[in-house]
């Protein structure tokens, strides 16, 4: 596994709020339950990556690159850390065998990499940047001890469970029921109000950096399909998708296929 370090380089200056060093953190931060319940210390203009100490000084969290396409968590790795997304894209997928994926989810900044993290030493589950990602990882037990102490942490336990288990319900439905159009229409709404609560685009406009495989491997469809889809919906002016950047151009008529 390839990573970058922090002495080699430094976190991207433009993405960092006007706050002080100590103080630090991007505007993703604000959703983020590691922030929530005290264990990530921000981000510090010199060193962005490595090593950090929680507010409370009891958990130490790592910080690590990761190129685009190249893997944060293998899915049968065993390890005792919680991943987030701090900056970028990633997906969260399982496996078959034959090397074949499913993307479960895809992760934004500033989200945990999946709840099974918590409980799990191996979550059976393939993290994998789509684009530069800056990942932060605290030990599962230092992890557990923080959110069991904190006055929310079971309600913020259950909103991560429920919103895996909405998510969950919702794929079996697009795989068993909804047309082929209808899951990508479906897909590109949810990122889009997904990017809005997290500051990382505007409602109508976002950071797009899924390529065709991406989409299919989250659709059950094939990427031939994907294509003539994407392809339609731009020649009928729902969307446009132009140097990783995606527009919704009709709200309305997107909405209608969506719930097809």
């Amino acid at each position: 596994m390839e990573t970058y370090d922090i002495e080699t380089i430094p976190l991207r200056p433009a993405v960092l709020e006007n706050q002080s060093e100590k103080t630090r953190y991007l505007p993703s931060c604000s959703g983020c339950i590691a922030k929530e319940i005290g264990v990530c210390a921000g981000f510090s203009a010199n060193h962005p990556a490595g090593r950090h100490r929680s507010v409370t000084g009891n958990v130490v969290s790592t910080g690590q690159y990761f190129p685009a396409r190249r893997p944060i968590v293998h899915h049968r790795e065993m390890s005792d850390i919680v991943p987030f997304v701090c900056t970028g894209w990633a997906v969260s997928a399982v496996v078959v065998p034959s090397g074949k994926r499913r993307i479960v989810s895809f992760l934004l900044a500033g989200e945990i990499a999946s709840v099974n993290f918590v409980f799990e030493s191996c979550s059976g589950r393939a993290i994998e940047a789509v684009s530069e990602v800056y990942c932060r990882k605290f030990r599962r037990s230092e992890f557990q001890a923080a959110l069991g102490a904190h006055p929310q942490g079971n309600s913020i336990l259950s909103r991560l469970l429920a919103g895996e288990r909405e998510s969950s319900d919702q794929t079996h439905l697009d795989l068993a029921r909804r047309s082929a159009e209808s899951r990508i229409a479906r897909l590109v709404l949810h990122l889009s109000a997904r990017a809005q609560n997290s500051a990382a685009g505007r409602a109508e406009s976002f950071s797009f950096p899924l390529r065709q495989q991406h989409i299919a491997d989250a659709t059950g469809l094939t990427t031939v399909h994907v294509c003539k889809i994407m392809t339609r919906m731009r020649m009928e002016r729902y969307i446009s998708l132009a140097n990783r950047q995606m527009r919704i151009l009709d709200r309305g008529a997107l909405q209608a296929l969506a719930d097809q």
